[in-house]
């Protein structure tokens, strides 16, 4: 037996008249599970969570849209600056890993949407046909946000912040923009929440469902939502689209609340 032919068989990579045998066929798909078991591996290990309910801008160019070739126009903007869409099927990555709380310092203005990461960067173009999601409070004037967590950790803050009234969303959207209560010097979140409890939900899994106060706004707005690790620095950012109202909004098929860029929407 020839040392080629050894060396074949001890690999399970026996030929007949030139061809594989079963042995080679069975040890070439176990090499390859294992190669995309250690691939799903590396993509777990990055991938951590957004803001579904309501959809963030990320999640709605990922999955609301066909990130290779995005219909939206501000979608299509997005990819068209980052130059491809990968940084759509990384839409769970918007983070900075030694925020530690000081979110200002590592996010600058103009940025924030990306979390001042530049693969994430054309989600910070300022534009008026970002896809919103129209929500209103409930009876209590509060309103349940849910966090897809795809790889969840301890939690440490959850914090809303809101574009103020008369706010432009043609221009750069900046910290200065987000402040719930200008009589301090602090920028000020309407809504903060300590260790918040991981839950598991149908159809979604790995959840955190928290409920806040919405300020009284109306018309479209960017809620900018922080995640901040207690177990680590690391520090996750997503803007959302909305548009606010006090009443729910009439649909023309009838729906209480749902995409504006799906549906007509008039409010009372």
């Amino acid at each position: 037996m020839t040392s080629s032919a050894l060396n074949r068989r001890s690999a399970g990579l026996e030929t007949s008249g030139g061809h594989l045998r079963w042995g080679s066929l069975r040890t070439l798909q176990s090499a390859a599970a294992v190669l995309l078991s250690l691939a799903v591996g590396v993509e777990s290990a990055r991938a951590h969570g957004t803001i579904l309910e309501p959809q963030s801008r990320v999640y709605k160019c990922r999955f609301a849209d066909n990130p290779e070739n995005p219909q939206d126009p501000a979608c299509a903007a997005a990819v068209e600056f980052a130059g491809d869409p990968q940084f759509l099927y990384d839409w769970s990555a918007i983070r900075q890993g030694d925020a530690d709380g000081q979110h200002q310092q590592v996010v600058p203005d103009g940025q924030l949407c990306s979390g001042g990461d530049p693969v994430f960067a054309g989600l910070d173009l300022p534009r008026d046909d970002w896809r919103a999601t129209a929500i209103h409070a409930d009876a209590d004037g509060t309103y349940e946000f849910i966090y897809r967590a795809s790889a969840p950790h301890a939690t440490q803050d959850m914090l809303f912040f809101v574009t103020p009234e008369g706010w432009d969303p043609t221009a750069p959207l900046a910290w200065g923009d987000l402040d719930f209560d200008p009589t301090d010097s602090d920028i000020d979140p309407f809504c903060e929440l300590g260790s918040v409890p991981l839950e598991t939900l149908p159809q979604i899994g790995p959840a955190y469902r928290m409920r806040c106060p919405l300020p009284q706004r109306t018309g479209r707005h960017v809620i900018y939502q922080v995640w901040q690790r207690s177990d680590s620095p690391e520090a996750f950012y997503a803007c959302v689209d909305v548009i606010l109202s006090s009443s729910p909004p009439l649909f023309a098929d009838d729906f209480e609340s749902g995409d504006v860029g799906a549906w007509t929407a008039s409010f009372p």
